[in-house]
């Protein structure tokens, strides 16, 4: 009878233990995505999106510059061509 109390303790203890490990677990999983990986990832998605907005601004202002050349040397030797 003792002995069956006793062991009876012992695995509502291990199971305890194991219910607290579980959850200690999870918590951790949980704060790594809510504080860590998931924010992690949208300031990575949103330096990936800058990047591109800023790489086609860079592309359009170059591109501006260039029509914007070509026009003033054709409006140039055009009316050099007429004189």
């Amino acid at each position: 009878m003792k002995q069956e109390r006793e062991r009876s303790r012992v695995a509502g203890r291990e199971r305890h233990l194991l219910s607290v490990q579980r959850a200690d677990s999870h918590y951790r999983r949980f704060l790594l995505r809510r504080f860590g990986l998931g924010p992690w990832r949208e300031f990575l998605r949103e330096q990936r999106f800058k990047a591109r907005v800023a790489q086609k601004h860079f592309e359009m202002n170059l591109l501006r510059r260039c029509v914007s050349l070509w026009v003033d040397g054709a409006r140039t030797s055009r009316s050099v061509s007429k004189k």
